[in-house]
Order: C-alpha cells, then sequence, then structure tokens
C-alpha cells in the first residue's frame, strides 16, 4: 500500500480520536481531568523547552506531585496550634506534635502559624523523593538558611549526631535558641548567628515578608533591611573545627551560589550530600551543578519535583535537587 494511501485511511481515525476526545473527557471524574489538563501543559513547557532541567518522569508525575504537597501541609495544619506569644519580640509558639517551635507571627502570605505545617510538609515531601540522599545516623550537618530549625529538628530526628543551624538574622536566632535549648545545651546544635557567604564580612539582609523564611541576602523583600554578618563554610568549618561534613542542606533564598563558592574546600574534601533548593533564581540550575561539579566532579543529582515559577525563560524548574 502507497504512502498517500495510508494517509488517506489514516486521516478518518483521527478525526473520528479527535472528536471522541471530549466526550471521553466528559465521563471522566474532575481529578482525571485536572490531570490531563495539568501533565499535557507540563508536556507542553518540555516540549517548547521551557523545561529543561526537568527529566521526562519528573514532568509526567507533575500533576500527583503538585498535589501531594498540599495534601501533606493539611494533615499538618490540622496537628498546630499556637500556644504562647512574645508580643516584644512578634514571634509566637506553634505546638505540633514532633515538638513546638518559636517563629515569627508576621507574614503576608503565611503567618508564622500557616508556615511551621508548610515546612514540615516541604521537608517530608523532598526526602521522600530520594530517601537515600537524606540525612543519616551519626551525620554532621550543616544547616544553612535554618530559619526557626524545622530541618535541624528534621536531622536530629533522623541521628544526626550535630547540626550546625545557621542563619544571620537576630528574630530567627533568638528562634532557633528557644526552639533548641536542650540540645544547644548537650552540643547537639549549633547556632551559628551569620549568613553563608564566598567571602567574609557584613552585608544587607532583607528581611522576608511574605514570610519570615523569605529573607533574603540577594532579593528585595519590600521589607525592613539590616546588616548582618556572613562567614564563608570553609572558614565556619575551620573555625567550628569539624572533623567532618557529612551533609549540607542549603535553602537561602537565592545566595546558594555565592555559599557554594565560598565552600569549595569543604566540598571536596569531604564530598558531603547536599541539598539544595533551585528555583529561586532563574539561572539556578546552569550555574549551581557548575559550582559544585568545579569542587567535586564525581557527584550524581537527583532531580527533586518540578514547580511552575513566574520566569518566562524556564517555566517548569526543579523545586529542589539532591547531590551525592
Amino acid at each position: 500500500m502507497s504512502t498517500q494511501s495510508k494517509r488517506r485511511r489514516r486521516g478518518p481515525l483521527i478525526l473520528l480520536a479527535l472528536m471522541a476526545l471530549p466526550i471521553a473527557l466528559l465521563s471522566w471524574d474532575m481529578e482525571a481531568r485536572l490531570w490531563l489538563v495539568a501533565n499535557a501543559w507540563a508536556v507542553s513547557q518540555k516540549v517548547l523547552l521551557n523545561a529543561r532541567h526537568c527529566p521526562w518522569p519528573r514532568v509526567l508525575s507533575f500533576y500527583s506531585a503538585s498535589m501531594d504537597l498540599p495534601a501533606r501541609v493539611e494533615r499538618h495544619e490540622q496537628q498546630v496550634s499556637v500556644v504562647e506569644t512574645d508580643e516584644a519580640l512578634g514571634i509566637e509558639r506553634v505546638k505540633h506534635p514532633s515538638r513546638s517551635f518559636w517563629v515569627r507571627v508576621a507574614g503576608e502570605r503565611w503567618a508564622g502559624v500557616r508556615l511551621i505545617p508548610y515546612l514540615l510538609a516541604e521537608h517530608e515531601w523532598m526526602s521522600q523523593r530520594h530517601p537515600v540522599s537524606d540525612v543519616r545516623p551519626g551525620d554532621i550537618v550543616l544547616d544553612c538558611g535554618a530559619h526557626v530549625g524545622v530541618f535541624t529538628q528534621r536531622a536530629l530526628d533522623r541521628g544526626a549526631s550535630k547540626v550546625m543551624a545557621i542563619d544571620p538574622d537576630p528574630v530567627q536566632l533568638e528562634c532557633l535558641r528557644r526552639n533548641f535549648a536542650d540540645e544547644i545545651a548537650r552540643g547537639a546544635v549549633i547556632v551559628v548567628p551569620k549568613g553563608v557567604w564566598s567571602s567574609g564580612g557584613t552585608l544587607t539582609l532583607n528581611v522576608g515578608v511574605q514570610n519570615s523564611g523569605m529573607s533574603s541576602l540577594v532579593e528585595e523583600t519590600g521589607g525592613e533591611t539590616i546588616d548582618v554578618e556572613v562567614t564563608t563554610i570553609d572558614d565556619l568549618v575551620k573555625e567550628l573545627g569539624l572533623e567532618r561534613v557529612d551533609y549540607i542542606k542549603m535553602d537561602i533564598e537565592g545566595a546558594e551560589r555565592e555559599a557554594l563558592r565560598g565552600g569549595l574546600r569543604t566540598i571536596a574534601g569531604f564530598q558531603p550530600r547536599i541539598l539544595l533548593e533551585t528555583y529561586h533564581r532563574p539561572d539556578d540550575m546552569d550555574v549551581l551543578p557548575q559550582v559544585l561539579y568545579s569542587a567535586y566532579p564525581g557527584y550524581t543529582a537527583y532531580c527533586g519535583d518540578c514547580e511552575f515559577t513566574s520566569d518566562p525563560a524556564n517555566r517548569l524548574v526543579p523545586h529542589f535537587m539532591y547531590w551525592e
């Protein structure tokens, strides 16, 4: 049969399929329709090269992944309550079965009582995407951008022997000291009152407005600004006399590349497992791997779930990445 004949016979079949699609969609429940629309949009971004850092398995699981996190947040929201407030500092103690967390009350998008469930759910969600890259018993951990210690708590629960909770914000440092008073006393948590950067010195911190976890050394937030001390990971490891670093978690609102550049000796020397949030800056997925591989080319990367951003140059990006 000629190619032209095959096309003539295939044409009506394609037309029938297209005519049947709306009928099939009508017969599906709302969940199935949302799954189709969301995943079709994700696939379109991959085809249009707006999702080049998201592998096909993450693209095709976009809808289920995007529904997973909100479901986890909702579950944690049902378990929290405000049990105490310090009006002078503008902080409140949010009780959760895992621990009580002091946290800033303010937040245009998420006040403290809503932010804690999100952070608990986010770290739970991330760790379950590639469990072998999670914190392991006995690990020495750098929690860069510790905020009020949600990840610090998770690392301790996973058996970390010591966690360096690193944050430059004075209010969040007070929250950390209250949240981990016992662990600090026994040396399991060391609070580091600095930001991490490519060099030491003083920088301006833009305090988060949408929520207290969005303070940034590189991105304007529309809130107040304060001068804070910064250091490098390499200098910090030397100053604290750490014999090794097994794990680095880094969520510092766009300053990740600078902090990694300040830790090249540590990364090269210890090859720690690394968790990075990779959506803050449009070229994060180009720059961050280059910095890491310049220190240790032997890393293997594992892509976390992908999400849409408002950046038109790269619409679908990994929310986080693991390196080990």
